[in-house]
C-alpha cells in the first residue's frame, strides 16, 4: 500500500513536472517576441511587419503572440502532447478573459493540421496510425510525441521563427 502511495505521488509529481516544462516553454516564447520586438521605438519595421501581419488590429496582435509562444513551447518542451491538449482544451472551453489564448491557440491548432494533411496527401505510408478518412483533429492524440515536435518544427520555420 505504501508503494503505491508513493509511486502515485511520483507520477503526480513526474505530470506536474511537464506541465510546468510546457508553462516554462510558453512563457519563454513571449520572452523570443519580447527580444525581437522590444523596445518598440528601436525596431519600428519589425513592429511593423507584426502589426501588418495581424491587419493592425490589437486583439489580433495578442492572439499572435500567443500563437506563437505556444509554438515555442510545442518545439521546446519535453513533451509537445501536453501543449497541443492544452490547445484543444482552451479551444473548446475558453472563458471570456482567454478569448486571444483561444484565437491564437485555434490558429495553431489549423495550421498543424494543415501541414499534418499536407504531409499526408504527399506520403500516405508516413503516418501509418492516421486514416485520411477520419478527422485529423479527432486521431491527435495517437501522435507520438517526437511527430507532434517536427510538425510544430516545421511550422516554426514556415512562419520564420528563430
Amino acid at each position: 500500500m505504501l508503494l503505491e502511495l508513493a509511486i502515485g505521488k511520483l507520477f503526480l509529481f513526474a505530470h506536474h513536472a511537464e506541465l510546468l516544462d510546457g508553462v516554462a516553454r510558453h512563457e519563454e516564447g513571449h520572452l523570443v517576441d519580447r527580444a525581437l520586438h522590444m523596445p518598440l521605438s528601436s525596431l519600428p519595421l519589425r513592429v511593423v511587419k507584426l502589426l501588418g501581419r495581424a491587419g493592425f488590429d490589437p486583439s489580433a496582435v495578442l492572439e499572435r503572440l500567443e500563437y506563437r509562444a505556444q509554438l515555442v513551447a510545442l518545439c521546446e518542451t519535453s513533451d509537445p502532447r501536453l501543449c497541443l491538449a492544452d490547445c484543444l482544451l482552451m479551444v473548446e472551453n475558453a472563458p471570456a478573459a482567454a478569448r486571444a489564448h483561444a484565437r491564437g491557440y485555434e490558429a495553431l491548432l489549423n495550421d498543424l493540421i494543415e501541414r499534418l494533411d499536407q504531409q499526408m496527401q504527399d506520403d500516405s505510408t508516413a503516418w501509418p496510425r492516421l486514416s485520411a478518412e477520419h478527422a485529423l483533429v479527432h486521431q491527435l492524440h495517437l501522435l507520438k510525441a517526437e511527430e507532434v515536435r517536427e510538425l510544430a518544427e516545421g511550422l516554426a520555420r514556415d512562419v520564420g521563427m528563430p
